[in-house]
């Protein structure tokens, strides 16, 4: 539905980087090791790279065809795993080629950032947070995208898409922070939440 509507009116999306995240979260940190779920092309992952202070960057993506992705094929997840070799392999990464489940084994649990943007339905998303915020050490940070999508679907290249891939980020985010009190951060779409810091509007 947006690509079609795009293509009507002749009109393009710009990609914004860096995002909030690594612009306020990351910003005057260094020997930053971290892990970002969810690579695609590898886009934000360079933008890390280039802008943050890095000294290993985790790159978790398995480029298979399930959930919301499986619109994508087979061949456009193959395209999207070069160009990300391809842009980042020069960097101090590690690529993981496994579910964001699967990888929790081959990553340290002292990191000092985790970004997920991989799958957006809220059972996953909740998942991630969940699992990787016991990958942080204290006062480190985990964050990700597409917090703001408030009501709306990911991917929404039809309206099948829309209908099978409901965007259950902020749920999955405020959820989490709610239990186990804990302050939110947004910057446009992205969000973030430091390990340590407590709801600063909660009165208790």
């Amino acid at each position: 539905m947006i690509n079609s509507t795009l293509k009507k009116f002749n009109l393009r999306l710009i990609k914004i980087y860096p995002r909030g995240f690594q612009k306020y979260a990351l910003r005057g940190k260094k020997n930053l090791i971290g892990a970002e779920i969810g690579v695609f092309k590898g886009d934000h992952a360079l933008s890390l790279l280039k802008r943050s202070k890095i000294k290993k960057l985790y790159l978790v993506d398995p480029y298979k065809i399930s959930g919301e992705f499986k619109f994508y094929g087979d061949k456009k997840l193959n395209n999207a795993k070069k160009e990300a070799f391809n842009k980042l392999k020069k960097f101090p990464v590690s690529f993981i080629y496994k579910d964001s489940v699967s990888a929790l084994n081959l990553i340290p649990k002292d990191l000092d950032f985790v970004y997920i943007d991989a799958n957006h339905k809220y059972w996953f998303i909740k998942k991630d947070i969940e699992n990787y915020w016991n990958h942080i050490k204290q006062g480190g940070v985990l964050g990700g995208h597409d917090v703001t999508n408030v009501g709306m679907e990911y991917s929404p290249n039809s309206l099948e898409e829309q209908k099978e891939n409901p965007c259950g980020v902020i749920k999955a985010v405020m959820e989490f922070a709610v239990k186990n009190n804990l302050y939110v951060n947004i910057s446009g779409d992205d969000w973030w939440i430091i390990k340590g810091e407590k709801d600063r509007w909660n009165v208790k």
